[in-house]
């Protein structure tokens, strides 16, 4: 649902980063409409457009970081994309969860636990 929305949103103004951005990180989830490589190569020409119109975007970065990660196997870009989107985008939990799992998979855990407990001061559960 939300990819026809960031779609829609580029095909409208085809310079929003934003949307581009958006775009990409739709492709990710892998829902099953496409194979693999097929969301990978979508997501990266997405991405790629939103960084060519404004690289200032921290979520335009995470999107980048998954990909070098999860598709890529390069870690050492993943890293630094992480680091340029959390520096651009300090409150975007999803990037800090998602930071927190490469972390993790590195068998980095206290780093990773140091994320994990920056998402719970920028979205604290509520009292029960």
């Amino acid at each position: 649902m939300a990819q026809s929305y960031f779609e829609e949103s580029v095909r409208k103004d085809p310079d929003l980063a934003l949307g581009y951005a958006g775009l990409a990180e739709s492709y990710m989830p892998y829902s099953g409409q496409l194979t693999p490589d097929q969301a990978y190569r979508l997501a990266k020409t997405a991405s790629q457009k939103a960084l060519q119109l404004d690289n200032s975007i921290g979520e335009v970065h995470y999107a980048l970081a998954i990909l070098s990660w999860r598709f890529e196997w390069d870690f050492k870009t993943a890293e630094r994309e992480f680091d340029e989107a959390l520096a651009l985008s300090p409150s975007y939990s999803c990037a800090h969860e998602d930071h927190a799992l490469y972390l993790s998979s590195l068998g980095r855990r206290s780093e990773a636990l140091e994320e994990l407990a920056k998402i719970g001061r920028l979205d604290p559960a509520p009292a029960r």
